[in-house]
């Protein structure tokens, strides 16, 4: 099920009240009453004894996937550290 928070604008997938702006749910034991950490954009929660995990799949010749990171002292604006995790297909 996928759930709009029209109040605060979330989206939850598996969820009944999304915690952050993107919250992924596969543990049907998971309290919905524990707060993600202040800040939390995306919230992914995996089942009971299992692994929870994000996968980025990329087909062809030179495609990468990518997961980046950045951390920056002050705002948006400001450019921080950028620490990028990447695979190539070459």
């Amino acid at each position: 099920s996928v759930v709009l928070a029209a109040a605060g604008g979330n989206v939850g997938i598996k969820t009944s009240s999304p915690q952050s702006v993107l919250h992924l749910n596969d543990n049907s034991a998971q309290t919905e009453t524990a707060a993600p950490e202040a800040g939390t954009v995306m919230q992914v929660t995996g089942a009971d004894a299992a692994s929870a995990v994000i996968q980025i799949s990329a087909y062809g010749t030179g495609s990468q996937s990518i997961f980046g990171m950045r951390a920056a002292r002050g705002t948006a604006a400001t450019h921080g550290v950028l620490f990028v995790v990447s695979c190539r297909n070459d």
